[in-house]
């Protein structure tokens, strides 16, 4: 993983999620899905994040643009979360970063879309699915900081 990789990996960990969720798993989570697509696909980190529409707060769907949020579209360098997204990126590059996420890849908060197609949890909660995703391709993995993770397979 190339500092490139780890910079932009961070910044999509922090952007993802940071905030009124449990950062330090919720990060995690997002890096974990960062680390499994790019094992998966072959590309590198830094293409799995800038691929159009695959995390949309570095590359939004062309009709939206990224939303300015209280804390900015930037960290500053004392922000504590910026630092834990920066210990993870290296721990990823290290390749000692535990996975929380069971080798997911996709992710999705289900509080923010609004579909009119749904998923069944194991649970047997039913809950809001991204339109486009096909449900016989996935496997849920796990809940982690309001976001739900599949594996494609």
């Amino acid at each position: 993983m190339t500092i490139q990789d780890q910079v932009i990996a961070s910044l999509t960990c922090w952007r993802e999620a940071r905030g009124g969720r449990p950062q330090p798993d919720a990060m995690q989570a997002v890096m974990n899905v960062i680390c499994n697509r790019s094992a998966k696909t072959g590309e590198s980190p830094y293409t799995v994040c800038t691929t159009h529409e695959q995390f949309t707060s570095i590359n939004p769907p062309s009709n939206e643009t990224v939303a300015q949020t209280e804390t900015g579209l930037w960290p500053i360098e004392a922000d504590p979360q910026w630092v834990m997204a920066l210990s993870l990126a290296s721990q990823a590059a290290a390749g000692t970063l535990a996975d929380l996420t069971n080798g997911s890849t996709l992710y999705y908060a289900p509080y923010s879309i609004h579909t009119t197609a749904t998923f069944t949890l194991p649970n047997g909660t039913v809950v809001p699915f991204p339109e486009g995703w096909n449900a016989s391709v996935v496997t849920y993995e796990a809940a982690i900081g309001g976001q739900l993770f599949f594996f494609e397979k």
